[in-house]
């Protein structure tokens, strides 16, 4: 609603505030678990439900949802497209392989220029411009169909070891951040702290739409003071919902 206000109307109803939009989600998380055995399945849920404890700040129950969630070698939670019908993967769409609306930022060629190895998990290639410049995109969506990861085993263990450093839940932090580092082939870390975890987290969920929120947690931002903290509704949305300003 405002710069630091984080929310939304939803099918032009009242304004419903972040925190929330995040317990409702998680009552719903928590109410589709009556309705399934698969234990991977089950896994799923309760990294998605940890997810969104963390992003409100509850520790303590984040903890407790991560410990039951996905492990190493775990298959992700994808969203699916299917093109005849006109859905498309909108990052494959606008900012990867089909067009290069929006560009990776420049610290993702360094992270790789610094250690060569996180290309086997920073997927980019670049594009010369216009104006003889080179620019990167993603191509961790190389199709249209390319499904989206919703939660991975690798960001499971980024909660638990940002939660064993905060002091929540069992995990040891640097087993669990060595332990996805050690799937792409990359040097491990001699210690971690929650800024290592930042770092790691950057790198893990890129293209995946978490950044802001983790700006927003960890209070640390590519852009200066007073910007807007959340995506902005739309105005053509102010204008056609009666129950927002």
């Amino acid at each position: 609603m405002n710069p630091t206000q984080g929310g939304s109307p939803i099918n032009d109803g009242p304004f419903i505030n972040a925190t929330d939009m995040y317990d409702s989600a998680i009552a719903r998380f928590k109410e589709s678990l009556l309705f399934t055995k698969d234990q991977l399945l089950i896994k799923k849920v309760n990294s998605v439900i940890a997810r969104a404890y963390l992003y409100k700040g509850d520790y303590a129950n984040a903890a407790i949802f991560a410990d039951r969630g996905l492990i190493k070698d775990d298959s992700a939670f994808q969203a699916l497209y299917n093109t005849t019908i006109g859905n498309w993967n909108e990052w494959w769409r606008n900012a990867g392989v089909e067009n290069q609306i929006f560009v990776v930022n420049s610290r993702f060629k360094n992270y790789i220029k610094n250690d060569t190895s996180e290309k086997n998990r920073i997927e980019i290639d670049s594009v010369l411009g216009y104006d003889s410049k080179y620019y990167y995109y993603e191509t961790v969506y190389p199709l249209a169909e390319s499904p989206q990861n919703i939660i991975t085993w690798q960001e499971n263990n980024l909660m638990r070891a940002e939660l064993s450093i905060r002091g929540f839940g069992t995990g040891n932090a640097l087993n669990l951040v060595n332990e996805i580092r050690d799937h792409y082939g990359i040097t491990p870390l001699l210690s971690v702290n929650l800024n290592d975890i930042y770092v790691e987290r950057d790198k893990e969920l890129f293209a995946s739409g978490n950044r802001l929120v983790d700006e927003r947690r960890f209070n640390k931002w590519h852009l200066a003071l007073g910007i807007w903290e959340y995506l902005p509704i739309p105005q053509s949305e102010r204008n056609g919902n009666p129950n927002i300003n």
